[in-house]
């Protein structure tokens, strides 16, 4: 409720504005909750439901994350001195900036044999849009117009979930 409240109160202050939120929680219902944008618990329904008015009426985004009790302990945030509160970057704790090919090396091995020995290309956040249409570059017409060259590939795009 006081975290909802705290929103409410950033809405007035006009803080809320075109921003995006990242709410972390341990609390998996919550999490839930607020993804199906229901809940069949009147309390939680009533809580959500402000949240969604909220992302509508400030074009905010509001993203709420299930974390691990354990990584909310070791983080600091649920009572336990330790942590950001003495130093650790949060993103240690949470890695949105990691994709999941960096949290998991051995994925790309997974996907690789689970595609037939076709060769994969992993892509990288400024080949997703060219590379990833099999667009390898490109020349002029005659006319001036600029028409793309095309090689067929295969490819796996896992940004972060922060892109």
């Amino acid at each position: 409720h006081n975290l909802v409240d705290s929103l409410e109160e950033m809405d007035r202050r006009g803080e809320l504005a075109g921003v995006e939120v990242f709410l972390f929680t341990d609390n998996s219902t919550a999490e839930a909750a607020f993804s199906r944008g229901s809940s069949s618990s009147v309390k939680l329904y009533e809580l959500v439901k402000r949240m969604k008015l909220l992302e509508m009426g400030c074009r905010a985004r509001i993203h709420v994350i299930h974390v691990a009790g354990m990584r909310m302990m070791a983080q600091g945030t649920d009572g336990l001195l330790e942590g950001v509160m003495q130093g650790d970057s949060i993103l240690s704790f949470v890695p949105l900036h990691q994709t999941a090919i960096e949290r998991s090396p051995s994925l790309l091995d997974w996907l690789q044999a689970a595609h037939d020995d076709k060769p994969l290309t992993l892509l990288e956040s400024k080949d997703w849009f060219w590379r990833g249409q099999d667009i390898v570059g490109g020349t002029k017409n005659t006319d001036g117009i600029w028409v793309p060259d095309y090689a067929g590939g295969h490819y796996v795009w896992a940004p972060p979930p922060c892109v």
